[in-house]
């Protein structure tokens, strides 16, 4: 029953990548912490692949929860990985237009400050 869930969110996050593709791709501070978005949403499809930022982002909205990522600064203070990862990812929403998803996808939670404090609700 566990795996047929885990099966099911998988099969549901592609398909919201593939539904969305022209919104998720237009969020291009992901591109340095995940694979291209084509290639993402086709390892999503497959069994046993690894998450990204990509995935994150959509089963998000999958799931209509955020998703908090926490990241180490491996490379310092300046680790621009860490601070791509280090958020938290919040559900997109039908009627609002790219601008306004791109800016309520995510908010930062590197040391507990917020970079973008728009609901989405």
């Amino acid at each position: 029953a566990m795996n047929e869930k885990a099966v099911e969110l998988r099969v549901r996050t592609a398909l919201e990548m593939i539904h969305r593709s022209q919104m998720y791709s237009k969020m291009s501070d992901l591109l340095i912490v995940s694979p291209s978005y084509l290639d993402a949403t086709v390892d999503c499809a497959k069994k046993e692949s690894w998450s990204c930022a990509w995935t994150m982002q959509a089963l998000a909205t999958v799931i209509d929860m955020p998703i908090i990522s926490f990241y180490p600064q491996l490379n310092g203070s300046a680790d621009k990985v860490a601070d791509t990862l280090n958020r938290q990812f919040l559900p997109l929403h039908e009627g609002m237009d790219s601008s306004e998803n791109s800016l309520v996808a995510h908010k930062s939670v590197s040391n507990n400050q917020e970079k973008k404090d728009i609901d989405p609700k």
